[in-house]
């Protein structure tokens, strides 16, 4: 098809029609091919990361997606200003792409991120720290055990549950019976 062909050229000036018109198509499969072709290229990778700003936030959304795949830690600044992001929605798959990258810049911006006014973020965070795994992710999620909102407390608690391991299981336990 004709996005296979466009990627298979890598050829700069065929990322800003793939990024402008084929990822953000209305029919899901050529959006997802689109996506699925860039996370291929190499050379992409400029032009995603500049996506993430795009003004149109169906845009944001699909690059940030394609990003959060392809796993890079080069993404995480980026995808760290996408996490404050107006939108909700890119901010959740901000937090969730973030989730992907293993790096501890992408944990600290996503601790920051347990604190968004949108609970929807915060909800995305916690699963994204679960999602990582790491040491310092559950130490994140230990402290928004102790945080004044119940919902980023109830995420917490459930990204830590869902960890489980026998140092998380003790973490809740001990939670549980303050």
């Amino acid at each position: 098809n004709l996005i296979n062909a466009l990627a298979y050229a890598k050829h700069p000036a065929y990322f800003s029609f793939l990024i402008e018109h084929a990822l953000t198509h209305e029919n899901h499969e050529v959006a997802l091919h689109a996506g699925l072709a860039l996370e291929g290229i190499r050379k992409a990778f400029p032009f995603l990361i500049n996506a993430v700003e795009h003004e149109d936030p169906n845009v944001a959304l699909r690059a940030i997606g394609v990003l959060g795949n392809i796993g890079s830690k080069n993404a995480v600044p980026a995808l760290t200003k996408a996490l404050g992001h107006e939108n909700p929605s890119v901010a959740r798959n901000a937090a969730f792409a973030l989730g992907n990258i293993r790096s501890d810049k992408a944990v600290t911006a996503l601790t920051k991120a347990l604190e968004h006014e949108d609970t929807s973020v915060v909800s995305s965070a916690a699963v994204a720290l679960r999602e990582n795994g790491s040491p310092k992710a559950v130490t994140a999620l230990t402290k928004a055990l102790e945080h004044k909102n119940p919902h980023v407390v109830n995420s917490a608690a459930s990204a830590l549950g869902e960890i489980y391991s026998p140092k998380t299981r003790a973490i809740l336990e001990a939670w549980r019976k303050r």
